[in-house]
């Protein structure tokens, strides 16, 4: 498998199977965000800022259409601090480190928080440990 990585093309050799992730486009065509000049990057993608404002004063975005962290529960917390800080008189902005993620695949997967690598680059005290996890379908 070739593939590119930080700019580099990388071969990866003896690999049983590959798991494609092609991610999603915002649907933006119809909603007139070019009449009004809301700035928009690659694929449509609404730019905003830390509180989730765009470039257009009284216009937000959350959520996928984004392109932050493409997860429900992610969306759902933009929401929150949109609300906090536009009706809440709070200003909040969203925190996008430390996410959990999961793929629903056989056998399953996910992750949360720092690579190995970005853990031990960010801190010098730091102990590493290792785990196994069986479902409970599979415990009987």
């Amino acid at each position: 498998v070739t593939c590119m990585h930080k700019g580099e093309e990388v071969v990866y050799k003896d690999i049983d199977q590959v798991l494609m992730a092609t991610g999603r486009v915002p649907n933006v065509e119809n909603l007139g965000l070019d009449a009004v000049k809301v700035e928009q990057g690659r694929n449509g993608v609404v730019k905003v800022d830390n509180f989730s404002r765009t470039n257009v004063e009284n216009i937000y975005a959350v959520g996928d259409i984004t392109d932050r962290i493409q997860l429900t529960p992610v969306a759902l917390h933009e929401a929150v601090c949109f609300a906090n800080t536009v009706y809440g008189g709070q200003a909040q902005s969203p925190v996008h480190e430390l996410v959990p993620s999961a793929v629903f695949t056989t056998p399953p997967m996910g992750v949360c928080g720092l690579t190995e690598t970005q853990a031990r680059e960010s801190h010098k005290d730091l102990d590493i440990y290792t785990s196994s996890f069986r479902t409970m379908v599979h415990t009987l």
